[in-house]
This record gives C-alpha cells, structure tokens and sequence, in this order.
C-alpha cells in the first residue's frame, strides 16, 4: 500500500495490527519509519520512542530514535 502511495491506508492497518498486538516490535517499528519516510515527523518520533521502550538495549532501535532526534532539532 505504501509503495502504491496508499500512505494513509498503510498507516491505518499498522495502527490497527498495533491495536491488536502492543508489544510486536515490527509493527512498532514500521510505524515509526512509515511516518518518518512521509515526513510525519511527530508521530515518527513517538512511535520510535515507543520502540525503545520496547526494546530498551537494541542499537538498532535507538539510532533510529537518535536519528529522529536529530532531524527534529
């Protein structure tokens, strides 16, 4: 959907599969480089602050939170 400029709809069914199941890391992440790839800075920021709390020791998690930090800045 995403890639078909559907970005709305892409959203729509992560925020519904996050519904569903909190604590999926994946889906927690998506939503975070989904909104961050549209320029949604805000919500790009929460989810990914989201996912550090999720998993507070992954590098991975944290660059992107860092990153988004950053651009915020």
């Amino acid at each position: 959907l995403y890639s078909d400029g559907r970005v709305d709809e892409a959203l729509g069914l992560l925020e519904e599969a996050h519904r569903r199941h909190p604590y999926d890391a994946e889906l927690v992440s998506g939503l975070a480089t989904l909104n961050r790839d549209a320029g949604r800075a805000g919500p790009a920021l929460r989810w990914a602050r989201e996912l550090v709390e999720l998993l507070p020791g992954d590098a991975q998690a944290l660059q992107l939170l860092q990153e988004l930090e950053r651009a915020r800045k």
